[in-house]
Order: structure tokens, then C-alpha cells, then sequence
């Protein structure tokens, strides 16, 4: 079996232009074996809406509005809504298995279930290996991966070998790094330092989720390198993983940073250096060019570096 897949792009007030992403992704959904098919019960309710029933319904309204939750931007109400109660999060995660793939909100919604523990939702992770989306299948991966479901443990190895697509193979290695897989972890590596630049760039923005929650400091210099990507979404989310990783040695090239053309990539670049040099109330470059001269090593990365 297969599909033709069609990539659904998060439209964005920075993302609207079709430069961001190539059109259409061909490649096929993975094969997987038959799995026992559970449908997820939708637990009977009063007439009476409850306290957390109100909050479910205007967290949706959050969720279906495309500006404020997609894959660039983030989306944080889609943790929040998933953590209302286990019911909530498994209807939610019937609604992503039911909904179009024009529907914006599929991929961060999946992302945020990927810790959730509920056999509801395993169920449909597993289903949703074989969606069209290639994100929906990277995230599927990784949920499965981490609650170490036991047909995902026994055949990942297996059905890997079967997903063309580089972006959805990032998933498949980061859940058997959850799931304990022996040389995940290396592989995964090698996988995201092997990719080459793609105008589709949630292949960036997936592969720097990854780094960032499993702590994949190896991957710092290709981090590095993509300070200086071209599109500001991934210049921004390399700026947030350095961050995240704590890694003083991309100070110069945040200081770099902050002539860039785009404000969000400069703010962000701004907060981070702040934290890093504990220059907490600088705002000019020269006050960081003056830090780094005292304090920055000679082998740090500098801006023009060109490291993978």
C-alpha cells in the first residue's frame, strides 16, 4: 500500500510565502503490521458541562486558530488541553486520527500526546504511522517510542527501513532512542548530520526538537551552522536550541546575530546572550563584542564558520 503524500503547511503571519516550502512530498507511508484495532470511548457526560469540559472548549477555539498554534510558532495551549485529563487527550487524539490533513493543529497536537501514557492514544499512534503527513508519522514514532509500546519496540528496526522520508526517519530514530533501541542514539546522530538543506524546514525544526530533548550535544556544530540558515524559522529555533543546551561557545555568532534582519531572530538572539554572558540589562552588540573579547576562547565558533 501507499500514498501520495501532500505536504500541509502551517500558514503563519512570516510563513505565508510558498518560498518557505517545497510543494509536495511523494514519498510512501510505511507498511506495518495489523495491529489490534481499539476505538477510543467517549465517557458519558451529564447534560451539564463540567469546569473542565468549559476549559476543553476554549482551549479549541485556541487550538483551530492558525496563527497563534502551528508547527513555527509553537503552540503551547495543545500541552494544556492535553493535560485537562486523560478522556480529553484521547478524544483529542481520535480527533487528529479522524481530521483532514488540511487540519493546521494535527502535528502540534500529536507532538504534545508524545508522553502521554494512555492505551487510547497508543492505539492511535500506532494507526497513525501510516498517515500521509510525514510529521504525523515522525510524531506517532516518537510517542510510541517513548511509552515503549511492544509491537514499536519489536519491529521499529524493521519498519524504519520502509520510511523514505528523512524528516519522518528523524522520528523513527528518536523513538527507539526512547525506546531503549540499541545504537539508536548513534544513528540518530549520523541521520540529522547527513541532512542536507530542504525548503520544507520542518525537517530543521523536527530535528532540533529532537536534539534539544534528548540532549544531543554532539550535534551542537550542526546547530551552529544553522544560526546562519537562510530561513529566519530555523535561524530562530537554532537560537532557542543553543539555549536550551546551554552552549556558551555559540556566544559569538549570537552576537552575530543581533544585526539580523528579522526582530523575532535578534529578540530571541538578545534573551539568550543575556543569559549566557549574565549581562542581564545590555541591549547594544558592542556591550557583548566588549564581554567576548575578555571572555570568549579562541576556539569558539565564529560567524562564517562553516561546521556540520
Amino acid at each position: 500500500m501507499s500514498h501520495r503524500l501532500h505536504l500541509v503547511i502551517p500558514f503563519t503571519l512570516f510563513a505565508a510565502s510558498s518560498a518557505l516550502f517545497c510543494g509536495q512530498d511523494s514519498s510512501p507511508a510505511v507498511e506495518h503490521p495489523v495491529h489490534p484495532a481499539d476505538t477510543v470511548a467517549t465517557p458519558a457526560k451529564d447534560n451539564q458541562p463540567t469546569t473542565v469540559d468549559l476549559k476543553a472548549q476554549e482551549l479549541w477555539l485556541k487550538v483551530r486558530d492558525r496563527q497563534k498554534c502551528n508547527l513555527l510558532n509553537g503552540c503551547d495551549v495543545v500541552e494544556q488541553l492535553v493535560a485537562l485529563s486523560p478522556d480529553i487527550a484521547a478524544n483529542a487524539a481520535l480527533k487528529v486520527l479522524k481530521a483532514g490533513k488540511n487540519q493546521h493543529w494535527r502535528i502540534s497536537l500529536l507532538r504534545a500526546m508524545r508522553t502521554v501514557r494512555d492505551d487510547r492514544i497508543r492505539t492511535i499512534q500506532w494507526k497513525l504511522l501510516e498517515a500521509k503527513v510525514w510529521p504525523i508519522r515522525a510524531y506517532a514514532a516518537v510517542g510510541l517510542g517513548f511509552n515503549r509500546h511492544p509491537d514499536f519496540v519489536q519491529h521499529s528496526a524493521r519498519l524504519i527501513e520502509q520510511e523514505p522520508h528523512p524528516g519522518a526517519r528523524i522520528g523513527w530514530l528518536w523513538g527507539m532512542l526512547l525506546a531503549r533501541k540499541k545504537d539508536a542514539r548513534k544513528q540518530l546522530i549520523a541521520h540529522i548530520r547527513s541532512i542536507s538543506d530542504s525548503r520544507d524546514i520542518r525537517i530543521h525544526l523536527i530535528a532540533m526538537d529532537a536534539i534539544r530533548e534528548a540532549r544531543l550535544v554532539e550535534l551542537l556544530p550542526t546547530v551552529h551552522a544553522w544560526l546562519g540558515h537562510w530561513n529566519l524559522f530555523v535561524a530562530r529555533e537554532a537560537v532557542r536550541t543553543v539555549d536550551s543546551l546551554l552552549d556558551r561557545t555559540s556566544i559569538p555568532r549570537l552576537i552575530s546575530l543581533l544585526d539580523h534582519p528579522s526582530p523575532p531572530v535578534k529578540k530571541e538572539s538578545l534573551s539568550v546572550l543575556r543569559k549566557l554572558t549574565g549581562l542581564r540589562h545590555r541591549t547594544s552588540q558592542a556591550s557583548f563584542e566588549s564581554w567576548c573579547a575578555k571572555f570568549c576562547k579562541d576556539h569558539w565558533p565564529k560567524p562564517g564558520d562553516k561546521q556540520r
